[in-house]
């Protein structure tokens, strides 16, 4: 019997990170679980004000994170998760500053497989528990090529993987 859940654990710490429907949508990973990058507040790639910013927490999955402090490059078959969570002030015996609150609004990941053309995104609205690729017309795509400091990501808002890079030769000022 002890042997059966080992096994079985065995096979559950082995589940990929990115697993697609039959009809081609992403399964939300358990990312909750995953390597915190960090978060930023009200991030926008566009011009905007927001009068009640969102937090953008951002996860990696760990054997690609655990490649990526090796090489300063995300391995083929990364998967990274962003949600945005609302925000609030005032809140208990806070008078200033900005909580997050609540559960995340939307969920987007940015999965690299190479076997598919390379880093793709995926769209979670609210609640799903599966995501739909992102036409490659939307702007995320090109955004990422063009300004991402490592890797078609956006490495320059996380410090830890900053340093990282510049040590490997992989980073981009942006």
């Amino acid at each position: 019997m002890k042997k059966g859940i080992a096994l079985a654990l065995l096979i559950v710490g082995g589940v990929a990170a990115q697993q697609f429907t039959k009809t081609g949508d992403l399964a939300l990973p358990d990312y909750r679980k995953w390597v915190y990058l960090g978060s930023g507040l009200g991030m926008s790639y566009t011009e905007a004000n927001h009068e009640n910013p969102a937090f953008t927490n951002v996860f990696a999955e760990p054997k690609a994170y655990d490649a990526y402090m090796k090489t300063g490059l995300w391995p083929d078959k990364t998967v990274l998760v962003a949600e945005m969570v609302p925000s609030a002030t005032n809140l208990s015996i806070n008078k200033s500053g900005r909580a997050q609150v609540g559960l995340p609004t939307d969920i987007e990941v940015e999965v690299k497989d190479a076997s598919k053309g390379g880093w793709a995104f995926y769209g979670f609205p609210k609640g799903a528990q599966t995501g739909k690729l992102f036409p490659r017309s939307i702007p995320c795509y090109s955004c990422h090529e063009e300004h991402a400091a490592v890797d078609n990501t956006f490495v320059q808002f996380y410090p830890k993987l900053i340093a990282v890079a510049k040590q490997h030769g992989t980073y981009k000022d942006r």
